[in-house]
């Protein structure tokens, strides 16, 4: 059976605890977690495991399965519109009703089990849809599935698609909307058309996949939900059932490079003895001298309880490298958007490249040799992100840049960059 339609009746105002409670999260499972993006990571496991086992197609519970597959839409909608410092372990006792209210409807359709078997294996996205944000990005579409000329690009503010890639951690390969094969993980939750021509089913149905499969669909407006939802709607446009193999999402930094440096890249490796002497974060082949000693498990400060608010305020912030301790995102992004969006909530301003207006630069594991270059040769201080913790919590950079302009960061090795072309 492909699709089959129920009519789920929601509880009236359930709280964060009790929803949570529905798709099978206990307290211990969130009490380890250091943000909202763990969380969130630990809920959705817990919340297929739950649905695969109540599953109507494989002899479950409807009426579990229904009130589960509620509180998720419940707890997703709290997510997506999270304010900073909001986490579901330390609000458990608030109300979930405008969220569960904004799931409701004439109905909420059941995908098949096969589609959540699916979506269970990928721990991120596997695609997104977005407005184009530029007229230069070429539609990557192929064979039968291009429906523009050649080399086209995608005119801006467009609905395009795209894909996760696992090795660099951002999407790529964009479509045109009308380019795009819907993949068989994305059809296998929506209505048969067969039976079903309603729009606003597979509107629900798309929404229902947001932040598990599809990512984007937040910032969509409505017209180009229905836009999306009248084309996935045609089944025309689906792409032939394949088995798919989950990416892999659980990647780590490389290891240390076993060749020694040669004489000219000393200052490439911790092993350049050379660097230790340059001001503003030089290399240095030791992190023993260092009285800011990173932590195993990095912990997110919150603005306004764990420091100061705006502490960043005014300041300029380039990163650089990949943050496995903080998580989230793959490959070159390993991390990056936890530590982004960590800054942005102190007030700072993070940018991509080095310049006159950077005041530090947050190196990572693996940071590029190139930035790391181009701030040593503008005077700008280099910190690591336990520094840049340090500063959050005590309201000012000022302190951490002091200590580094005498005991500079630590780096062990530079990235080799994607697919090995840094210029390391």
């Amino acid at each position: 059976l492909h699709w089959s339609a129920t009519a789920p009746s929601l509880p009236p105002m359930p709280t964060v605890n009790a929803s949570l409670a529905d798709v099978g999260v206990t307290p211990s499972m969130l009490a380890d977690c250091a943000d909202l993006d763990e969380e969130w990571a630990a809920i959705k496991r817990a919340y297929f495991k739950k649905v695969l086992k109540t599953h109507p197609d494989k002899g479950g519970d409807p009426a579990v399965f229904r009130k589960t597959q509620s509180a998720f839409e419940s707890l997703r909608s709290l997510y997506d519109g999270a304010s900073p410092g909001f986490y579901f372990a330390s609000c458990g006792d608030q109300t979930a009703g405008a969220a569960a209210a904004s799931v409701g409807g004439p109905a909420m359709d059941t995908p098949s089990w096969e589609f959540y078997a699916e979506a269970a294996a990928e721990a991120v996205p596997l695609y997104r849809v977005e407005r184009a944000k530029s007229g230069r990005s070429l539609c990557k579409a192929q064979g039968s599935a291009r429906h523009c000329g050649a080399e086209e690009c995608i005119a801006k503010d467009e609905l395009r698609v795209g894909w996760l890639d696992s090795e660099s951690g951002s999407y790529g390969g964009w479509v045109h909307l009308k380019c795009w094969r819907v993949p068989n993980r994305v059809w296998l939750g929506l209505p048969d058309p067969a039976r079903i021509s309603d729009i606003a089913a597979f509107t629900r149905a798309l929404l229902s996949m947001g932040g598990v499969l599809l990512s984007g669909l937040a910032a969509l407006k409505p017209d180009e939900m229905r836009q999306l939802a009248r084309f996935c709607s045609n089944s025309a446009n689906w792409a032939r059932r394949v088995q798919l193999k989950p990416l892999s999402h659980t990647l780590t930094s490389r290891p240390a490079c076993t060749s020694p440096p040669s004489a000219g890249t000393a200052g490439r490796s911790a092993g350049g003895a050379g660097a230790a002497a340059s001001a503003s974060g030089a290399v240095v082949p030791s992190s023993s001298s260092s009285s800011l000693s990173a932590s195993r498990k990095f912990v997110i400060p919150r603005p306004g309880k764990d420091g100061p608010a705006n502490s960043l305020a005014g300041k300029t912030v380039v990163l650089s490298g990949i943050f496995p301790e903080v998580g989230g995102g793959t490959g070159l992004s390993l991390g990056k958007d936890k530590v982004t969006a960590m800054i942005q909530a102190f007030g700072g301003r993070v940018t991509s490249a080095i310049s006159g207006k950077t005041d530090v630069l947050l190196v990572g594991k693996e940071p590029g040799y190139a930035k790391v270059s181009q701030a040593q040769g503008r005077g700008v201080c280099l910190i690591s992100l336990e520094d840049a913790r340090q500063a959050l919590l005590g309201g000012s950079l000022e302190p951490v840049c002091r200590l580094r302009r005498t005991t500079p960061v630590h780096i062990e090795d530079f990235s080799a960059g994607w697919r090995g072309n840094g210029l390391a």
